[in-house]
């Protein structure tokens, strides 16, 4: 199913949002509308809310008009696979930068040029080549409920999920649908030697799941309801539950995470380039990067802002293990099929 969003559609998922608490993904759902092509169409994998945000605002300052149509990273990246010969989006905003590599390998993003964000990006987050530059980022963590786990009992290391009481109370996401799942997947085939520890680990961790859910945000978020009592989740979700009152506290794994870098691009084939870049460079911009994260809580790419990922990941006080995307990206689709295979054994 994919999703599309005009300014009223916006505004209705804004005021659902404020009335019921729910993520934007879910309210989504009831808002199917098929419409016209506006002037930009706008591919999200990010958090529908931040898309949203960074639309409108781009819709304020351009007076371009903005379709946004969300689905997975995954899925994604299938469709603009599909229909790479009759193009049916102009930008990809979101999701982890791994899978960029993958569409800029097959020819189906657009180089983006000399941008004026992408200037003002770290060297490590953005593309050399210059087909993509880092969005948002966030460090991968423990989310951990504190009315049902007691301060002497929390999860420290990969290996504390494992123990029997936490079995029925962990979940995380799929990594058929989430960059959190995914990352989680790179960082036990690198601390752990490569794809038979990655798969042993994770065949272990599955005894004590709960579920799975769709994205990092929705694991943050049942962890603060007490709908389990530890979440596999990026650190910026799970403080926002925390922000919001929920009793939930971040844990960096003692034996090391990682981290994700979010991204966006220009797809080949759009008919209007120049518009494409030009809410590239929106979206990577301060004024983008804040419009997103006034949404979503997350860390920025840009040092203009705080907080941003260099600085946290310089000042974390755990190992960070597997680099960055260019060590990661080759890996990537690989580890998820492996997963799939190996340890779900196409049980979804």
């Amino acid at each position: 199913m994919r999703w599309f969003y005009s300014r009223w559609a916006r505004q209705q998922v804004i005021r659902l949002l404020a009335v019921f608490g729910v993520s934007g993904l879910a309210v989504a759902g009831f808002l199917y509308l098929q419409q016209p092509r506006a002037e930009l169409s706008v591919l999200c994998s990010n958090n529908v809310e931040s898309c949203l945000a960074v639309a409108d605002e781009f819709e304020a300052l351009t007076g371009t008009t903005v379709q946004i149509v969300r689905l997975p990273t995954s899925e994604a990246l299938s469709r603009i696979r599909v229909t790479k010969n009759q193009p049916e989006f102009d930008v990809w905003l979101g999701g982890p930068a791994e899978s960029y590599v993958e569409a800029s390998q097959e020819g189906l993003l657009l180089p983006i040029g000399d941008l004026p964000s992408v200037r003002n990006l770290p060297e490590s987050l953005r593309d050399h080549e210059g087909y993509w530059g880092g969005v948002y980022g966030g460090i991968l963590s423990f989310c951990v409920n504190t009315d049902l786990i007691q301060p002497t009992d929390l999860p420290t290391s990969w290996d504390d999920l494992l123990d029997p009481r936490f079995e029925g109370q962990t979940l995380m996401s799929s990594p058929l649908l989430s960059g959190t799942a995914a990352t989680m997947l790179w960082v036990q085939y690198s601390r752990l030697d490569g794809t038979e520890g990655m798969v042993s680990y994770m065949n272990s961790l599955e005894g004590n799941l709960k579920g799975y859910l769709d994205s990092g945000t929705a694991v943050a978020r049942n962890v603060a309801q007490g709908n389990a009592a530890v979440g596999i989740s990026f650190g910026p979700y799970c403080e926002a539950e925390r922000a919001d009152g929920g009793p939930v506290q971040v844990v960096y794994p003692k034996d090391g995470t990682g981290y994700e870098v979010g991204a966006v691009g220009a797809l080949a084939g759009t008919d209007t380039p120049e518009r494409a870049r030009e809410f590239v460079d929106f979206a990577l911009s301060s004024q983008g990067q804040a419009a997103s994260g006034s949404q979503v809580p997350q860390s920025y790419t840009t040092s203009a802002l705080t907080p941003n990922l260099i600085e946290e990941l310089e000042s974390l006080e755990v190992p960070i293990i597997g680099g960055g995307v260019a060590e990661s990206a080759p890996e990537h689709s690989r580890l998820i099929t492996v997963w799939a295979t190996e340890v779900r054994r196409g049980t979804y």
